[in-house]
């Protein structure tokens, strides 16, 4: 009869852990942005992209924009591990003197065929940008911007967010601050 005393507890004390882990694996993403010092909440938190695994290098990732505890801007690269559970791989914050911040990733190659041309492979080039800074009305022109790209801009008052999606060779840059510069958007760096 001893020898049960001690089952009761353990299976008590396994039933616990079991809960408690499984609360953490559907829990980890929040837990890894609180780890990080940002924000979880639904409002502070925007998704830019959810990469599965056939569409991503590494395995499932997802990029966002938060804002940290402080207040400040954040743009985030999160990855599940072999074990379901998230981790931070990338994240840029603004600073007093940089308000501007910008993150960026490959999509793996794609088969593209454009009127008159020859169906060829292409890198899908993504560019998030985000800042609060803004003085205007953000926009960019289309000669500031290399071929094959798709544009995206999201404003309130000073706060912008920018995603731009190139289709190409590496044969091209882009200078989005200066740009917004030039425009009259933003606030030079300086």
């Amino acid at each position: 009869m001893t020898e049960k005393k001690w089952l009761k507890p353990v299976i008590i004390l396994l039933a616990v852990v079991l809960i408690v882990l499984v609360l953490l694996w559907h829990n980890s993403f929040s837990l890894m942005l609180r780890v990080n010092g940002l924000n979880p909440g639904k409002r502070d938190l925007t998704y830019l992209a959810e990469l599965d695994e056939s569409r991503s290098i590494g395995g499932e990732a997802k990029i966002f924009q938060t804002t940290t505890k402080d207040g400040e801007l954040a743009l985030g690269v999160a990855r599940k591990n072999k074990l379901g559970i998230w981790r931070m791989e990338t994240m840029e914050v603004t600073t007093d003197e940089n308000r501007f911040i910008h993150i960026s990733w490959i999509e793996p190659t794609v088969m593209r065929q454009y009127e008159g041309k020859d169906a060829g492979r292409e890198q899908g080039w993504h560019f998030i940008y985000c800042g609060d800074d803004a003085v205007d009305l953000v926009e960019l022109h289309e000669e500031q911007l290399p071929e094959n790209a798709a544009v995206k801009i999201e404003q309130m008052e000073g706060f912008y967010l920018i995603y731009i999606v190139v289709y190409g060779d590496e044969g091209f840059h882009l200078a989005v601050h200066e740009a917004l510069e030039e425009n009259g958007c933003v606030k030079p760096l300086s």
